[in-house]
């Protein structure tokens, strides 16, 4: 109704094919059914699906949706050792500049474990 009321067509059928002038602008879309529409714009919403199969194999915790691994603010996970970054922290804001930050803290938080590690064992 949004959409609508906002004079923006959509649909569900399947995109096969994004059609582009020649100097990069939109033109076309065709669908499965080789029907065409024109356009000036899209609006995806792809869905986006993260791998955390590994870190649940290792027993690392989930959120309540599954989608990401359960982090501190150093990106350390449920199980000692094992550090997870970018998308598939639950910290995570979707967006490069925190992925690479996000990265960066388990770094710190690594090297900080290590450190106390070999004092601890001396």
């Amino acid at each position: 109704a949004i959409l609508e009321k906002n004079k923006i067509q959509w649909t569900n059928k399947k995109v096969i094919e994004v059609v582009s002038n020649r100097n990069g602008t939109l033109k076309e879309l065709v669908f499965d059914d080789k029907t065409t529409q024109q356009v000036n714009h899209i609006y995806l919403k792809p869905k986006t699906t993260y791998q955390i199969q590994w870190g649940v194999a290792l027993g690392c915790k989930q959120d309540e949706q599954k989608r990401h691994l359960i982090t501190d603010e150093f990106m350390q996970t449920s199980e000692k050792g094992i550090y997870a970054v970018g998308d598939i922290s639950s910290q995570s804001m979707g967006q490069i500049v925190w992925s690479i930050n996000s990265g960066m803290m388990a770094g710190v938080a690594i090297n900080r474990d290590l450190v106390n590690a070999s004092f601890v064992n001396q």
